[in-house]
This record gives structure tokens, sequence and C-alpha cells, in this order.
């Protein structure tokens, strides 16, 4: 591999001299490839976030890059539009059984939309985050939960700017890379779902819901997420082709 790190002339990437962008990828991004780590830059320089801070930084999960940003990049990059107008403090549900660990956190993201005030609101189901045997989930769920929902919120708001992108607490119960099996014939068989997929297409059908049914009243919506199976505590359990299909009737959606 070319030791040299090459990057754009474009100045939106001039983000550091040549000496600090090669201490970048040998401290902070060390498993990134040349091309890998030029587009991670690109991404540093348009969200204007730091990666000597942890602000942000780039991985492979699953044999791709993945763009890490931490929430506080997330809330700075929401807060630099100048079009946020708040972050609601997390909503939890519990098992009454239970109060310890939640079932699920809800948070609520107001943003200045033509001049109408819109919500983005983000779930996060413990069941679905929790990477098991992690001390900081033991210890804070409710802050881990809180974290992944107020990332989705703000990610669904700001999509433009930090769509493809996540936070730790999102995947890092995702293995590195997916696993393969042998099949019967002994041909290998991809593990079925693609989590970042998953991840991404769920993504991309709340984002087109919300814009189908912006001016429905909450009965409408609610009719149109039951026919479209849009419940979102199920919706990320689903295989990458159901995501498709859904993503497809969506789309085509026409009043």
């Amino acid at each position: 591999m070319n030791s040299e790190i090459v990057v754009s002339d474009h100045a939106s990437v001039t983000l550091y001299d040549q000496g600090k962008l090669q201490e970048i990828k040998q401290i902070i991004c060390p498993t990134l490839d040349d091309k890998q780590f030029t587009n991670f830059v690109e991404v540093c320089r348009a969200l204007n976030l730091n990666p000597w801070t942890k602000e942000i930084y780039g991985v492979i999960k699953g044999g791709r890059l993945v763009i890490i940003i931490g929430i506080d990049g997330y809330r700075n990059t929401a807060n630099a539009s100048g079009v946020c107008l708040g972050i609601s403090e997390p909503e939890f549900v519990y098992n009454p059984h239970n109060t310890n660990v939640p079932l699920s956190a809800k948070v609520t993201v107001k943003k200045l939309v033509q001049g109408h005030v819109c919500e983005f609101v983000g779930f996060a189901y413990f069941d679905e985050y929790n990477p098991g045997n992690n001390p900081v989930w033991k210890k804070m769920p409710r802050n881990q939960l809180a974290k992944c929902a107020e990332a989705q919120a703000i990610r669904k708001a700001f999509s433009r700017n930090l769509g493809g992108t996540y936070i730790n607490e999102e995947v890092e119960h995702m293995p590195d890379e997916e696993p393969t099996k042998i099949n019967g014939a002994g041909a290998i068989e991809v593990k079925a779902g693609d989590s970042f997929k998953v991840l991404e297409l769920v993504d991309k059908i709340n984002k087109v819901a919300g814009e189908k049914t912006k001016d429905f009243s909450l009965d409408e919506k609610y009719e149109f997420a039951t026919e479209y199976e849009l419940n979102p505590k199920t919706l990320s359990k689903k295989s990458v082709a159901e995501l498709d299909a859904i993503l497809f009737n969506v789309e085509k959606y026409e009043g």
C-alpha cells in the first residue's frame, strides 16, 4: 500500500497538512486503507468535526467503512445548523416487573423546515441495542439507550449531513465481520441480513414515510404505519429483502 495519504485538492478536505493527516491515520484510523481514509477526511471536513477529540472516527465493520460520530458530534451538527429548535429529554418505557432497565427510549428533535416546526422522533429498544456483556450498558442502561434514540432522531432531522453515520452505541453489538457458513452443498453462504444495510434501509424508510405523511393527522399516520408495517420495534428485525419491499411500496405511495 502506498504510504502517502492522498487527498483531494479541493479545499473542503484540506483539514490538516500532510503530516497531521498521517498522524490521524496512524493513531485514530489505523485499519483504513488510503481510499477509505480519504473518504473519512471528507466527512470530517464536511461536518466540521474533530477526530483528535473523538468527535468522529472511522472503523471497518462487515468489511466496509463505517463513520462513527460521538453523540456530542451529533448535537454539535444539529446546533450548528441554525434550524434545530431543541432536543427533548428521553422518555422511557419500563417493564412493571423490572424498573431498573428500560424497555425502550424515545427522543424528539424539533426542526424548522420551510417555516414550519417539524418533529423527528427516534425510538430505541433495549433488546435490539444491548451488546450483552458490556459493563457500561450494565451500569448505565438508560444513558446508553437514550443516546441511541437521540442519534436516530437527530439523523432523521439532519439526514443530509448525518446519513450513513452512526454513534458507537448503535453499532457496538455488531461484529466487525459478517460471519459466513457452509451450506449442505458445500457452497459458502453469506449470513442472512447485513446489519448495516438494515440500519440504512430503516433510516431511509422512516425518512420517506415522514415525507409522505407530513400533512397527515395522527390517526392517518397510524393507519399508514399499520398498512406498511412500520412498527419501529419490528422494522429493524426484518430482512434486507423485506425492507427493500417496504421501501418500494412506501416510495410509490401517492396518496
